[in-house]
Parts: C-alpha cells; sequence; structure tokens
C-alpha cells in the first residue's frame, strides 16, 4: 500500500488515504521512520501531522 501511496504523491501531488475506521485525509507528503519497527508520517494538506504504525490501518488510497 504504501508504493502505491507514494506513487499518487508522485503523480498528483496529493493522495487521499481512506482509514479503516472509516475517516479519510489528503496527504502531501509520507515518510518511514525507523528500522526495525517503522511508524509512518504524513503531512495532511492542512498542514496537520498523522502517525501510525502500520500500513493496515489503510483500507484504499485514491486522488482528490
Amino acid at each position: 500500500m504504501i508504493p502505491l501511496i507514494k506513487d499518487f504523491l508522485k503523480e498528483n501531488g496529493s493522495a487521499v488515504i481512506h482509514f479503516n475506521n472509516g475517516e479519510k485525509v489528503e496527504i502531501i507528503s509520507l515518510d518511514v521512520w525507523g528500522l526495525p519497527d517503522h511508524t509512518y508520517h504524513a503531512v495532511a494538506t492542512g498542514g496537520d501531522t498523522l502517525f501510525f504504525d502500520t500500513p493496515d490501518v489503510i483500507t484504499f488510497v485514491s486522488s482528490k
């Protein structure tokens, strides 16, 4: 899922990630921090910062 999100960001400048709790957020960047336990760091279009421990919380990604 992470490569798909990064492709959306590269092609469109933003990506909407849809979480398994029904929430969705438009992001403008996504980074992976830390080894071996990854933390995913995303910045939303409004400037909010999101952190999540696993991409399993994302159900799908779409363009704006």
